[in-house]
């Protein structure tokens, strides 16, 4: 029962419950880390392809690989599904931070052979670090997740440290989704006139997102619209 508590028993790594325990003690010992959010890229496809005995495969052998990193400053451990974490302890520079996280990214896209098939592994790195983004481990946990989520949208298989503007980001296009439902654009006409015929001879269609009494710069919402639209 303790076993099952503590760790994943597909992997055998530590599991949700013992990996927020440790963040919370490296908490309260104030000590220096970094966390990094594993997430594997279009994972699903394998267990709708292969069927989900080989899928636990795959993630045995990534746990596997992910292991070979662990040390007495390193520690991995399993959420659910695809997603892994990793804790860096007493580490705050950045380019030993993205060092760590390719180190991560050449692990995991060694190709993988099962039996007949092949699988050439891809993955998305969020990284957040205690104290400097939060002394909260659920937030900290969710801006690592934002930021792996943000490395997907950038095209997969990259590591991405958080930065506020991710949040920004987020919620924009959140409420990017709802704004047509809400009638919250505005189309506005820019004549186009002709000097020589001394008349207008058209105009130019500007969008224009007003919400809350507030307008919101086309060069925020635009670039999202063509991401949300993909």
């Amino acid at each position: 029962m303790t076993y099952l508590i503590n760790y994943d028993t597909l992997t055998n790594l530590l599991n949700r419950n013992n990996l927020l325990e440790y963040l919370m003690e490296l908490t309260n010992l104030s000590k220096e880390f970094s966390i990094y959010f594993i997430d594997l890229d279009n994972f699903k496809n394998i267990n709708d392809t292969v069927g989900h005995n080989t899928g636990d495969e795959v993630l045995r052998i990534v746990s596997d690989r992910l292991t070979q990193l662990s040390s007495n400053n390193i520690t991995v451990g399993r959420l659910g599904g695809d997603e892994f974490i990793i804790v860096e302890k007493e580490n705050s520079d950045p380019e030993s931070i993205i060092k760590l996280a390719d180190k991560i990214l050449n692990l995991l896209n060694k190709k993988i052979q099962i039996n007949r098939y092949s699988f050439n592994l891809k993955a998305s790195i969020g990284i957040s670090h205690y104290p400097k983004h939060s002394k909260d481990i659920f937030t900290l946990l969710k801006y690592a997740d934002i930021s792996m989520y943000k490395g997907k949208q950038d095209g997969g298989n990259i590591a991405k440290i958080f930065s506020k503007d991710m949040v920004e980001e987020i919620e924009l296009e959140n409420k990017l989704i709802t704004a047509l439902d809400n009638n919250e654009f505005e189309v506005y006409y820019q004549p186009i006139y002709k000097v020589k015929q001394e008349k207008v001879v058209g105009a130019e269609a500007l969008i224009r997102w007003i919400r809350n009494d507030e307008i919101i710069s086309p060069i925020k919402f635009i670039p999202l619209a063509k991401k949300i639209e993909k």
